[in-house]
């Protein structure tokens, strides 16, 4: 069998972790004085994640981590109870203050966009504590290139698995351009608005990047605004999972690891970066998530005997989740080759097919093979082309709650610079027989190897 290289898995994870000097690091000391066998609460907490606004935020947190009744919450206030996570505000009214105690104490902060757009002050704090090694969030109506625009990065870039190089994200369809050439005609590119974008320059960070879409709905299904809510409970609920991650890499030092450990190791938690979107209702419980987790995989460059092509899979995990007493009833996938040049060669499964498993193979030069299984049978409509290349798929007839689709695309890449684009949507019912769709959240998967 042909070899492959592993590029990288990735999706919902983890907080920092390293060398105690380091100011990229996660002092484990300070862990070990946290925790003991019998202690029921950590003396202080292992995180501290502080919201920058110009509106009162103090009351809206209080409400998110003790009175509000949402089943993604119950982490949150799992780790608020013990001290293992400690969420606060500053109220931002003229110039920051840069000497606040609760922002001096930091390990995370999260500012609405709208203020970062108006005060080049809070720009700079902001890109300061990136240098430091925190994690900055900004939350509202944003983008991937927004972000690097306010915060003064070049490129938001993660290390590459296994392999030299790096997988970028935000890459303008100009930089793409340059490195691929020209994007066939239509084809799609990765979302220009995103709710949530969360980033760290710690490469010892197993999550250093977030991407997070919001869909309201009313009662009737209707498309409603987000407010500003919406995203500091699903912040707060973010590093949450960052936290529980982080006691489970210090397994013995903490001390107050809970069953709740086993769900580091389900399919919507991995490291390095990930991306998920979230049908909410008109008060802002979760009612849906589609989580988007995928391995790039590169074919073997010296047996593949091609001077023109490296041989790339794209293998996608897309997981439907309902909570709050929704079904999960439709899950959506689509992998496109946007460049000219680039082409689809195969991917899997083909075909329509109703059933509950399936053996998932791509042939050499991919050599890709893979399992796919479901509770009970589902209907796959494979929505595929080579003269479009691109792979899609919808997942429905079934129950979809917590099932992952495998679709997997294979494809022929020139230059030392791999790119396609990954979109997923979760449709989910509620208790009235309303449906609420998940953003048909997309992602551009870059992999520079030059």
């Amino acid at each position: 069998m042909l070899k492959q290289t592993a590029l990288k898995v990735a999706l919902s994870g983890v907080l920092l972790t390293g060398i105690v000097s380091s100011p990229f690091s996660l002092n484990t000391e300070r862990i070990i004085s946290y925790a003991s066998q019998e202690q029921s609460q950590y003396a202080k907490p292992l995180d501290k994640l502080v919201f920058i606004s110009s509106t009162e935020l103090g009351e809206k947190i209080k409400h998110i981590k003790g009175g509000k009744k949402d089943e993604t919450l119950d982490k949150l206030k799992d780790k608020v109870k013990k001290n293992a996570l400690e969420v606060k505000s500053v109220k931002k009214s003229g110039r920051l203050d840069k000497k606040n105690k609760d922002l001096v104490e930091s390990t995370d902060i999260a500012a609405n966009v709208d203020d970062v757009r108006k005060d080049a002050d809070l720009q700079a704090y902001l890109q300061t504590a990136l240098d430091e090694g925190k994690k900055v969030y900004l939350y509202g109506e944003t983008s991937l290139e927004e972000y690097k625009q306010l915060l003064n990065i070049d490129k938001i870039k993660v290390k590459a698995k296994d392999l030299q190089g790096y997988i970028e994200f935000g890459a303008s369809a100009e930089d793409v351009k340059a490195e691929k050439g020209e994007f066939k005609e239509n084809a799609p590119v990765a979302d220009a608005v995103s709710n949530i974008i969360g980033f760290s320059k710690n490469g010892k960070e197993k999550r250093q990047f977030v991407d997070i879409s919001i869909a309201a709905y009313d009662d009737e299904g209707n498309s409603i605004e987000n407010k500003e809510d919406f995203y500091i409970q699903n912040i707060m609920a973010e590093q949450a999972e960052m936290v529980e991650l982080d006691e489970a890499e210090y397994p013995e030092e903490t001390a107050l690891i809970t069953s709740n450990k086993a769900n580091a190791a389900s399919s919507m938690v991995k490291e390095a970066y990930g991306a998920y979107s979230l049908a909410v209702s008109g008060s802002g419980t979760t009612m849906g998530r589609v989580d988007m987790d995928w391995e790039l995989l590169l074919a073997n460059r010296s047996t593949d005997n091609s001077s023109t092509y490296d041989y790339f899979t794209l293998s996608p995990l897309t997981q439907a989740n309902a909570y709050n007493g929704a079904q999960a009833r439709a899950i959506w996938q689509d992998l496109d080759i946007p460049i000219d040049g680039d082409e689809l060669k195969n991917w899997t499964p083909q075909g329509d097919s109703a059933k509950s498993s399936w053996d998932l193979t791509i042939g050499f030069p991919w050599a890709f093979s893979a399992t796919m299984g479901f509770g009970d049978a589902v209907t796959v409509d494979d929505q595929s082309s080579t003269g479009y290349d691109y792979a899609r798929w919808n997942v429905t007839d079934g129950e979809l709650d917590d099932e992952v689709f495998k679709g997997t695309a294979g494809w022929a890449s020139t230059g030392t610079y791999a790119t396609a684009s990954y979109a997923a949507a979760v449709t989910v019912q509620i208790y009235s027989g309303t449906q609420y769709k998940t953003a048909a959240k997309r992602l551009s998967v870059n992999y520079d190897y030059s």
